[in-house]
């Protein structure tokens, strides 16, 4: 037999490829839709795509939509509601833990993202609370985690899913508002198609509707495997971690353990739709006929109690009819008929009576059935609670004449422990023995005095105070301790259910173990910040390293023009040297030249020395075998000495323009005696004083000494009015084979070292040494040497 041909359906998602929707993806991947005979094509959503008109056009056969849908059905969209996914909205209003915002109360003076359209729960919220539109900031939604982060914005209206794990991985602690916590709870994603479609094809829509909520079923039970799934065949920008808390939030709203999978009741559809009429986005005659799939089944119990309490009506008025057509006379007749009416109406009204409270009994019997099902079997740890007798602690010390109980309970721990002694405790279910490990609940019920550590305690000083202030729900985030000592970090939401706000007689506490939640973000928070640290550290070394190489380069380029110049330099003085040798050997020369001759073979061998010298003082220097040592000098016959040295140099190279003089201040001693080293420091102040009448054409060249401000060492210098040196050469000044001479376009003779020779042998005497310029006016070099002033 030839296999049946599958029907093609397209399906309409709210947003990217996400956990959001993984029920569906579960049904794809496991074949339950192909076992439905179903191929289902699913479109991702934006913000640009209108959901109900994609469906409407029928450009998608079914779609996503949140509780606004009742919206569209009464705006004439013929839209009808498959199934609630989730059972309770995702949406939340979210600040910073950090805010000055700790209620409701307090978003009144502050700046709310709202989006454009405003999600419904949010706003119903901020409806309830009275808060002003004025300061609700409207527009696009996307990037409103980040105006949060950044200070731009107070407070958003976003989503659980996802929202609070960005303001964490920022490093910010969120702090959330949940309109249920406040009565108002919408559903969350319904699925949906056209009344066209289940008109024309309900089976279709029925087979559809069955295989996806087998697949939510799945996915909830199986969420890394569908997290895979996710990753690697849709091709999710959502990180693992962000999906995996995603799924972990989904538990709360869709409720798989607890409610079955798309489940609704059209009494909680017509609270949500009072709810959108309260904040003025429904007319209040609206309507919900024809909005649920079970409005279109055939023998659906709804439509049959209908008939058959209308065939029933018929009935009873024909058997009244004849009643009093056969029974009674005409002169009896309106009397009776008259009491007959009474009866009837006294009978149908104590039938409704009675009926109405077989029903309320019948409710409140499945309620209270109910109530103790999802208490004891839930997963999350609950405590009935009964704070009657604390109440009345509360309301004694305030008729004594305490006027701040906030004040008091705060400041009075003795006064909160009796507090925790009067609470008593009516029932736990399993999950609270789990996580409390305990043997059973009598261990914990005889020992519940442990529960009440020092942390608990400020903990429950602050539920009274809420309590005390008219708020009948506490949330907070608290370590606990657990029977074996472990310690576990965990999420406490504390309420006092409707009808209990004047006695507080049943108070419902819930503990939800959030320890493995808490370490994940807290070794994400560490691991973001190593990397930082990393990052910073290999940016460090990548500038360390880029200064180096430039540093290389320079020294490169700088050795090649050294050995360049030394070649020449050494040539300079060999070639003059063995020039005027041969000419020596001349027998017919006079007196007068030999005299001139032999005056420049000195001279030259003088240069060829210093070069030498030089080099042999770089070479000890790189090798660290320069040594100092220290005598006794006197300073006065130092300078004369240099002196005559100098003036001699300048007549020789025929400067009549330059004047050469040392000064001693008038603070040192007449005959200055330091303990130096007299090669060393001789050579430095030669070096310096070499330089300034190579660079000095007229004007005068001083060197001296003067003492420090702080009177512990001496300060030598030269100073010159020659040429002087740029600004931005003045920090390559002091480095190896950096000649300044290059910049006048000239060979002024020098190997480019004596200014780093005489750094190195300033340092070596234990000073340093600097230079202060002004091109054009001169040059001024100076160094230190210990020296403390008599």
């Amino acid at each position: 037999m030839a296999q049946q041909a599958l029907d093609t359906v397209v399906l309409q998602l709210k947003w990217k490829h996400q956990f959001q929707f993984a029920g569906f993806y579960a049904a794809i991947e496991k074949g339950y839709y192909k076992d439905a005979g179903i191929v289902v094509k699913v479109k991702e959503g934006n913000t640009s795509i209108n959901f109900v008109n994609e469906v409407i056009s029928g450009n998608a056969d079914f779609g996503i939509e949140s509780s606004k849908l009742v919206i569209a059905r009464n705006n004439n969209f013929p839209v009808v509601a498959l199934a609630a996914i989730f059972q309770h909205s995702p949406e939340i209003i979210l600040t910073r833990k950090d805010a000055d915002i700790r209620n409701i109360e307090d978003l009144k003076d502050k700046r709310i993202s709202l989006g454009q359209n405003g999600l419904a729960s949010p706003k119903a919220l901020l409806n309830k609370f009275s808060i002003p539109e004025d300061k609700h900031i409207y527009g696009s939604s996307i990037g409103y985690v980040n105006d949060l982060i950044q200070g731009n914005t107070d407070a958003i209206a976003t989503y659980i899913t996802d929202a609070p794990f960005m303001l964490e991985q920022a490093g910010v602690e969120p702090l959330i508002f949940k309109p249920r916590s406040y009565g108002i709870d919408l559903y969350g994603d319904i699925l949906f198609t056209s009344q066209q479609m289940v008109e024309e094809k309900q089976e279709l829509t029925e087979r559809f509707v069955k295989a996806s909520l087998k697949g939510w079923v799945y996915a909830m039970d199986n969420k890394s495997e569908i997290i895979d799934l996710i990753i690697n065949k849709y091709n999710s920008k959502a990180s693992r971690e962000l999906l995996r808390f995603e799924s972990t939030m989904m538990e709360d709203l869709v409720m798989p353990k607890l409610i079955e999978p798309g489940h609704m009741n059209p009494e909680r559809w017509r609270y949500i739709a009072d709810t959108f009429v309260e904040i003025g986005q429904l007319q209040p005659l609206f309507s919900i006929d024809g909005f649920l799939l079970e409005d279109y089944q055939l023998f659906n119990n709804r439509r049959i109690k209908q008939a058959f309490y209308f065939l029933m009506v018929i009935v009873a008025v024909s058997l009244i009819s004849l009643l009093v057509f056969f029974l009674f006379n005409r002169r009896l007749k309106k009397a009776v008929l008259q009491r007959t009416k009474e009866l009837s109406s006294a009978n149908n009204n104590l039938t409704k009576e009675v009926g109405r409270r077989q029903v309320v009994h019948a409710n409140l019997t499945l309620s209270e059935e109910r109530f103790k099902l999802l208490f004891e079997d839930s997963p999350i740890s609950l405590w009935e609670e009964d704070f009657s007798q604390t109440k009345q602690m509360i309301d004694a010390i305030s008729t004594k004449g305490v006027s701040d109980i906030e004040h008091y309970i705060r400041n009075h721990p003795e006064f909160v422990r009796a507090c925790a002694g009067s609470v008593r405790i009516n029932n736990i279910n399993k999950a609270t023995v789990q996580y409390m490990e305990a043997e059973n609940k009598e261990e914990i019920l005889n020992n519940v005095n442990e529960v009440f550590n020092e942390h608990a305690l400020k903990d429950f000083a602050e539920e009274l105070i809420t309590f005390y202030n008219g708020k009948m729900l506490y949330e907070t985030e608290s370590e606990h301790i657990t029977f074996k000592g472990n310690k576990l970090h965990v999420s406490i939401t504390v309420k006092i259910p409707n009808g209990y706000e004047e006695t507080w007689s049943k108070v419902i506490v819930s503990l939800i173990n959030i320890t493995d939640l808490r370490n994940t973000t807290d070794e994400l928070k560490f691991t973001e910040v190593l990397l930082r640290q990393q990052n910073e550290a290999l940016k460090g070394i990548n500038e360390e390293l880029k200064k180096s190489k430039l540093k290389a380069e320079e020294s490169d380029r700088l050795k090649t023009a050294f050995l360049s110049n030394m070649s020449h330099e050494i040539r300079t003085p060999m070639n003059g040297i063995i020039g005027f040798t041969d000419l020596l050997k001349d027998d017919d020369i006079n007196n007068g030249d030999k005299e001139r001759y032999l005056s420049i073979i000195e001279e030259n061998s003088q240069q060829l020395l210093r070069i030498i010298s030089d080099i042999i003082d770089i070479s000890k220097i790189e090798a660290s075998q320069l040594k100092i040592t220290k005598t006794h000098i006197n300073i006065n016959q130092l300078f004369e000495h240099l002196l005559d040295i100098f003036k001699l140099r300048i007549i020789r190279l025929d400067k009549e323009d330059v004047h050469c003089h040392y000064n001693i201040h008038s603070q040192l001693p007449e005959e200055l005696i330091i303990n130096s080293d007299i090669t060393r420091l001789r050579q430095v102040l030669t070096n310096l004083l070499e330089n300034a009448v190579k660079f000095t054409e007229h004007g005068d060249i001083e060197f001296g000494a003067y003492p420090s401000d702080d009177k512990e060492n001496l300060i030598f210098y030269v100073k010159d009015t020659g040429v002087g040196i740029k600004k931005e050469r003045v920090s390559q000044i002091f480095d190896r084979f950096f000649r300044e001479e290059e910049r006048f376009g000239a060979n002024l003779g020098g190997t480019g070292l004596g200014l780093s020779i005489a750094k190195n042998l300033v340092e070596l005497l234990g000073g340093k040494i600097g230079v202060e310029s002004t091109p054009g006016e001169g040059a001024k070099f100076y160094f230190t040497h210990p020296y403390k002033l008599p």
